[in-house]
């Protein structure tokens, strides 16, 4: 909205899918799941692109490159292992994220100053540690998934 004038519009048709209840709270899961781990890309994407808009774009993007895998593993909930689709889902969410970020933030990388560098750096970091499940998104989309994120790793004693 631009002073309560629309500036954009979008048209979409949402498909009726016929499920069986527990099928259907698992796609449930993929959406939400997919929800957080977007909602991480835009804030890993905070040293990159301060601007809201424009990160909020690029989380768009994110689900836009999605869709076809969401498609894709909704046709084999009824086929396969539920657990093979969620992991399989995270995955293709993994790699759509990671291809955004870095596609953004790594050229010119070497050209910033440190500070932007370290933070370009640590953003990258607690991106792969949401679909690693190791932060709160990402443990809250794995919960989503019906997935159990890896246990912790104890840390070395210095």
């Amino acid at each position: 909205m631009d002073n309560m004038k629309p500036r954009d519009f979008t048209f979409s048709q949402t498909p009726l899918v016929d499920l069986p209840a527990d099928l259907a709270l698992d796609l449930a899961g993929m959406v939400e799941a997919a929800d957080l781990l977007g909602l991480s890309l835009r804030q890993a994407l905070e040293p990159v692109a301060a601007g809201g808009e424009w990160r909020e774009a690029l989380r768009e993007a994110f689900f836009a490159r999605t869709q076809t895998a969401f498609e894709a593993r909704l046709a084999e909930l009824t086929a396969v292992n539920r657990e093979d689709v969620a992991r399989g889902w995270l995955a293709d969410l993994r790699r759509a994220a990671l291809a955004l970020f870095e596609a953004r933030a790594l050229p010119g990388l070497d050209r910033r100053d440190p500070k932007a560098q370290a933070a370009i750096v640590a953003a990258h970091r607690n991106l792969v540690a949401a679909f690693d499940g190791r932060s709160p998104n990402g443990v809250k989309a794995y919960g989503r998934l019906g997935l159990t994120p890896p246990p912790r790793k104890p840390k070395e004693a210095a």
